[in-house]
């Protein structure tokens, strides 16, 4: 095991692996000292493996072991994400054994994804991986994630996308299905994500008290937590017509069957293009227009928080922008005291 340097002037480590094969690894730093600590570090590292046993796995072995436990733990969004991540970033390293990704690799890819197709998804490609390799050196695939010391991407703050009333109303008359439409009106009235919609039973509602129950036993919210949704006037209205029409423990049900996500989205963009209202809105924008009424009805962040189950309180600060008419009531304030 010896350093050499690069015409670049990027020291590179070369060693070899266990299986005789002669192989390199970037130290990714032209500073002979860094490169040197690097060395040892890895040198420690090998010495670790070597003596907890650790199992050698290919990267696409592993993504299907990894894809197999996500279906059991995270909501089928997240489980599209790490399929998706993990199709671009075997395309794009090929399929390296597991203890043969570096952080080199990883950015390398990152910096591929920055650019296509944006920072956005590189975001979320980083926070999948360093998710997986954590969980495989709980397996016994790695003794050190190298996603550990690369930071995330400060994304820059972006404006919710949501209904106007006019637009909310032009839409809801161009809807034809009375069981679709009232999966729009509920969504529209009660904030909930379009898969809470789609897996609600009626054991999860008490009409007595006007909730419905989110517990992560037919579908795992985002926050992972339990909540309680509260139902306006107008969801109430919906789901007790709905009861009177029940057929089976699905409140929404396409013969017994639940509804496929990636139907219910392309309906509802079909009828967003089909008014002529911004082509950018889609289904999830229902929840931010929930969301956004409250804000501008005078509802605090901290209260909307509990209402959407928000994780983190920097999830809801992007409403805060519809405050504004708040903060230059809070500035005439000033002007008063100066009469």
């Amino acid at each position: 095991m010896f350093l050499t340097k690069r015409p670049s002037g990027t020291y590179y480590l070369c060693y070899t692996q266990s299986n005789g094969k002669r192989t390199t690894r970037s130290t990714s730093t032209r500073i002979k000292k860094d490169a040197l600590k690097f060395l040892v570090d890895f040198h420690n590292e090998l010495s670790k493996e070597k003596k907890n046993k650790v199992t050698s796995i290919s990267l696409s072995n592993f993504s299907w072991k990894f894809l197999k436990y996500s279906e059991s733990v995270h909501t089928n969004k997240t489980l599209i994400n790490f399929k998706r991540t993990f199709k671009y970033f075997i395309d794009y390293t090929g399929n390296l054994d597991l203890l043969e990704i570096t952080r080199k690799n990883v950015l390398d890819y990152l910096d591929y994804r920055i650019r296509n197709p944006s920072i956005y998804q590189a975001r979320i490609d980083l926070i999948n991986l360093s998710s997986a390799f954590n969980r495989a050196i709980n397996e016994g695939y790695l003794l050190i994630n190298p996603c550990s010391k690369i930071k995330q991407f400060k994304l820059p703050q972006k404006a919710p996308k949501y209904f106007s009333e006019d637009e909310y109303q032009i839409l809801l008359d161009s809807i034809k299905e009375k069981w679709f439409k009232n999966i729009v009106e509920l969504a529209y009235n009660s904030g909930m994500r379009q898969m809470e919609i789609l897996t609600l039973r009626w054991n999860q509602i008490n009409l007595m008290n006007d909730t419905i129950t989110l517990n992560n036993h037919y579908v795992i919210n985002k926050s992972k937590r339990v909540q309680t949704v509260y139902l306006s006037k107008r969801a109430k209205e919906i789901v007790v017509q709905l009861y009177k029409e029940k057929e089976c423990d699905l409140v929404f049900h396409n013969n017994f069957s639940q509804y496929k996500q990636d139907l219910i989205s392309k309906k509802f963009k079909r009828y967003v293009l089909g008014v002529n209202i911004n082509h950018l809105l889609n289904f999830h924008c229902l929840r931010h227009t929930f969301a956004s009424r409250l804000v501008q009805n005078g509802t605090s962040l901290y209260i909307v928080q509990q209402l959407l189950n928000h994780k983190d309180f920097k999830t809801t600060q992007i409403y805060s922008h519809l405050r504004e008419d708040n903060l230059k009531d809070a500035i005439k304030q000033l002007d008063l005291g100066e009469d």
